[in-house]
């Protein structure tokens, strides 16, 4: 196999330059490692003249160049990013450097032969990077947070190459008697050798196995990736936010917040889940006289005040509520999007709801029920999943208490409430409520029907 011309052959970390872009491969005998490291020179990489070997639960060696400007005693990168990881067992990596974008890929403790590079191109080193995550059980991703993917982490490589063991660039030798076990008698005045040609037809087949298994490392990079069993998706509705719990605390929260203020008066106020805010305006008194009610107890100790204007006219009050309990109820048949939208349209003319508006929304989630990032990795364990909402927001002037339309709404599944708002000054309730649709196209596809087995599945045999 002829040398590579893939990317920069040296980088600048730091102010110390590492020889990059080598050509790794496993030792098979670490006794004869330098002969077997020379047959790799004269029969694999055919000319390269520098090695690094790296000792240790798999050795291993990378071959290089000093055409390329790689020297000798000068460190290699992949040997000191793959110590420094040395807990990880795999780990795939990209950085940054001075030359463009380094890949780096160590798996089950051995760097992968063809994966030490260093990109020109950014788009060039994600496409790799992005195509080696389709292999699952990587103990450490590391990548550019500009990249938004998912589970990674930005290293930069001065903090790994500092902290990894510094192996260097030896130059190949040329002395048979580091060549190929020799059985040599030096003389005065001369030397004799005994050229030892089992060993050469040994180093022969040794760089034939390297180069089979080289082959096969790049092959495995092209077939699909090995069948995971993946868990069913987390879909949303699973961990709604119980409508009743949450009617029940915002209402009392809101309640609180309405008592008579001696010179202030509370405008509005309005509950989401995880925080409840009450804006305050004064009327006559002073700013000193809102903070000495809190204190009296008249409005909750917790509020967090801030003033929104220098004159103190204007203080909003926030409180962080607790975590609310959470309930699993999933859309049904009949809540399809056309159905489910007539029926909230026709509950509501006939209650005479003045003010409601109903529109579309979507939700795309990952596997885990969170949000999908904008850039994805391929693979069935990165696959997202789409879920349709009908988002309903009204307003009520019939004094109807938050708790009350839990109980009006209750037979619609998967509903929940994201904002209720009481206007203090109009009297009126507004509420913002979510429901998942019914999508038959996606129930199969996050839950599908378990195999048949047993007789059924005999059965199904049969008739083919």
């Amino acid at each position: 196999m002829a040398r590579g011309d893939k990317g920069a052959k040296v980088i600048n970390v730091g102010g110390v330059k590492y020889a990059v872009g080598l050509f790794w491969q496993p030792v098979q005998d670490e006794i004869n490692y330098k002969a077997e490291i020379k047959a790799a020179s004269q029969n694999l990489i055919v000319g390269a003249d520098l090695y690094a070997y790296r000792r240790g639960i798999s050795s291993q060696y990378g071959l290089g160049f000093i055409g390329d400007g790689q020297k000798p005693g000068m460190p290699a990168g992949a040997a000191a990013v793959a110590t420094a990881l040395k807990d990880k067992a795999s780990a795939v990596c990209v950085f940054q450097v001075d030359k463009g974008w380094w890949y780096v890929v160590i798996r089950n403790n051995l760097i992968l032969a063809e994966d030490d590079i260093v990109y020109a191109k950014e788009e060039d080193a994600k496409e790799a990077f992005t195509s080696m995550l389709s292999i699952p059980d990587w103990g450490f991703k590391i990548a550019p947070a500009s990249w938004g993917i998912e589970d990674t982490k930005e290293i930069a490589a001065a903090e790994l190459l500092q902290r990894g063991t510094s192996i260097t660039m030896q130059r190949i030798g040329t002395n048979p008697l580091v060549q190929l076990g020799i059985i040599g008698a030096v003389l005065a005045g001369g030397a004799y050798f005994y050229y030892d040609k089992t060993a050469q037809e040994k180093a022969r087949k040794v760089a034939a196995e390297s180069a089979a298994r080289a082959a096969a490392q790049r092959a495995a990079r092209t077939v699909a990736a090995p069948v995971v069993e993946l868990k069913p998706p987390v879909a949303p509705w699973e961990t709604i936010v119980d409508p009743e719990e949450f009617a029940k605390k915002c209402t009392i929260l809101i309640v609180n917040a309405t008592n008579p203020l001696p010179g202030w008066r509370m405008n509005d106020a309005t509950c989401v889940e995880g925080r409840f805010t009450a804006n305050f305006r004064r009327t006559y008194g002073s700013a000193t006289w809102l903070f000495e009610a809190q204190k009296e107890g008249l409005i909750s100790e917790h509020f967090n005040l801030v003033a929104q204007d220098k004159m103190y006219n204007l203080v909003v009050g926030t409180i962080q509520i607790p975590v609310m309990g959470r309930i699993n109820s999933a859309p049904t048949p009949g809540m399809e999007k056309i159905p489910l939208q007539k029926q909230l349209v026709d509950r509501f003319q006939s209650m005479k709801i003045p003010s409601f508006n109903i529109k579309d929304e979507t939700i795309t989630l990952n596997r885990e029920g969170r949000v999908a990032a904008a850039t994805r990795q391929p693979g069935a364990a990165n696959e997202t999943f789409t879920y349709r909402i009908t988002g309903l927001t009204f307003t009520d002037i019939a004094y109807r208490t938050p708790l009350e339309w839990t109980r009006i709404l209750g037979d619609f599944n998967s509903l929940e409430f994201t904002s209720i708002k009481w206007d203090n000054g109009r009297r009126v309730w507004s509420y913002e409520v979510r429901i998942f649709e019914y999508d038959e196209d996606l129930m199969k596809k996050i839950a599908p029907p378990p195999p048949e087995t047993g007789a059924a599945a005999a059965g199904s045999e049969k008739k083919e």
